[in-house]
């Protein structure tokens, strides 16, 4: 409970879950944290990411692009915590080639997903292809990664699609890129503020009011991903609840 998985998200939940951090924190009688610099940013930050959207809204082509961005920042995120997780791998020839893969995922930093949808493309295609060289692709294969590697090709390839015809149109380009941005500052927002509610549920003198609202606010992003839940277990009925196979 001590982070929301905002990656599990899609764009429009990504402002609902702002939306219930500040309906908890106005029915709270927690002072300190309504007055707290973590929240305030997190309704700063809304209140930019829900004009942008309102901009991309008028626009199916701009809101496809912007789900297909967050998509790709997912996949290169998943990408990189799959393969850093192995480097603690016991069996060293695990930890070894994940350590190889891992400083290719580690070329241009950790926050390739950050930067400018162009640059991020750029070094996203060098990062990719080296993942792809046979080598690196049969070791990706061999310590369980290929797929994260396939659907990080697939969702940047995805993205770049239609990337010359958005450019074409300036406005809709503007747009789409002021609404990635946006999602990003309020993703970095509300991930600050619960980890701000997290610390505080454990160090705070009033940290059993700070765990009452860390756990409110947690519940109520858990129903909001119930539904992706639900749409897994529909694609593939052989699932019970908890992920196995029946």
């Amino acid at each position: 409970m001590d982070e929301l998985a905002m990656a599990k998200l899609g764009v429009a939940d990504v402002g609902s879950v702002a939306t219930v951090i500040k309906e908890e924190v106005v029915a709270s009688t927690l002072k300190e944290a309504k007055e707290s610099a973590p929240y305030q940013e997190v309704v700063n930050e809304q209140l930019s990411y829900d004009d942008a959207m309102a901009r991309v809204r008028k626009s199916d082509n701009t809101l496809s692009k912007n789900e297909a961005d967050k998509r790709r920042d997912d996949a290169y995120v998943g990408t990189r915590k799959a393969i850093d997780s192995l480097t603690y791998s016991p069996v060293d020839e695990v930890s070894q080639k994940a350590t190889k893969l891992y400083s290719i995922m580690d070329m241009y930093g950790a926050s390739v997903e950050r930067l400018p949808d162009s640059k991020e493309s750029e070094y996203l295609k060098i990062i990719i292809n080296r993942l792809k060289e046979p080598e690196n692709y049969q070791m990706a294969t061999e310590i369980g990664v290929k797929v994260f590697v396939d659907n990080l090709d697939k969702c940047e390839n995805d993205f770049r699609s239609d990337w010359g015809e958005m450019e074409s149109d300036k406005e809709e380009f503007r747009n789409s890129l002021s609404a990635t941005k946006s999602r990003r500052k309020l993703e970095d927002a509300i991930n600050a503020f619960y980890g701000y509610l997290a610390y505080n549920a454990k160090y705070n003198a009033n940290k059993e009011q700070f765990a009452q609202l860390q756990r409110a606010i947690y519940s109520r992003y858990l129903s909001i991903r119930q539904k992706y839940n639900e749409r897994k277990k529909k694609d593939d009925p052989t699932k019970t609840e908890g992920g196995e196979q029946k």
